[in-house]
């Protein structure tokens, strides 16, 4: 073999040595998934985690369904309560029923008419018109008139005029009278009552330590 062609030899083995070092270099290895997905990215941008996992919804979101344990919000418009009816519209129930307007307070027969002194006459309507408690009384009677009864009642008492006046509001209008507007002479207290036909008046002076007073009422039977 001529020096030209050994030559030529030893050129062609060095160049596939150097073909078969380059093949076998790791720093000439393609970049791997990891790295390319890493750099897909856009610059100043994180990048978005991979995996199957399922993203938890926004909390801010309006579509977002509402919690099922939040209370309703009460608007203007909701249920109102309604209140119970006072005792002047109806009464304390089981305590003080609400009289009867059209159930007479007296009853027929009436009593024969007759009056007393000292004393409350027989017939004379104690349940309706009663004295106040310790008094004298000084003379009563009752007049019978078809279905009308007329009473009158005299009697003293050591209790003051506007104690008698607030004993017969109280036991007048219990049974359905309605106080109205009388004038008073004499430096007397007056106070007038009225339930339909029925009607009455009470009259207080102060005479000294006592009050004398007097009570006149017409009743009618049913």
């Amino acid at each position: 073999m001529t020096r030209t062609a050994r030559h030529i030899t030893v050129l062609v083995a060095c160049a596939a040595a150097l073909a078969g070092c380059s093949s076998a270099d790791p720093s000439s290895a393609p970049p791997s998934a990891s790295a390319s997905a890493s750099t897909s990215a856009s610059p100043g941008e994180p990048a978005k985690p991979s995996g199957t996992g399922t993203a938890a919804p926004d909390s801010a979101s309006p579509d977002a369904p509402a919690s099922p344990d939040a209370p309703d919000a009460v608007g203007s418009d909701g249920p109102v309560e309604v209140l119970p009816p006072s005792p002047s519209e109806g009464g304390l129930p089981g305590l003080s029923p609400r009289p009867n307007p059209a159930k007479s307070l007296v009853s027929r027969p009436l009593p024969a008419s007759a009056s007393a002194q000292g004393s409350l006459v027989p017939g004379y309507p104690s349940g309706v018109l009663p004295s106040v408690a310790g008094s004298t009384i000084e003379a009563s009677s009752v007049a019978a008139d078809g279905r009308r009864l007329q009473v009158a009642l005299t009697a003293r008492t050591g209790k003051g005029a506007s104690t008698v006046l607030l004993f017969y509001r109280q036991q007048l209008t219990s049974l359905g009278f309605t106080e109205e507007k009388v004038t008073a002479v004499g430096g007397s207290q007056t106070a007038g009552f009225r339930r339909g036909q029925n009607s009455a008046t009470v009259t207080v002076t102060r005479d000294g330590d006592e009050s004398s007073y007097s009570l006149f009422s017409t009743l009618y039977a049913g």
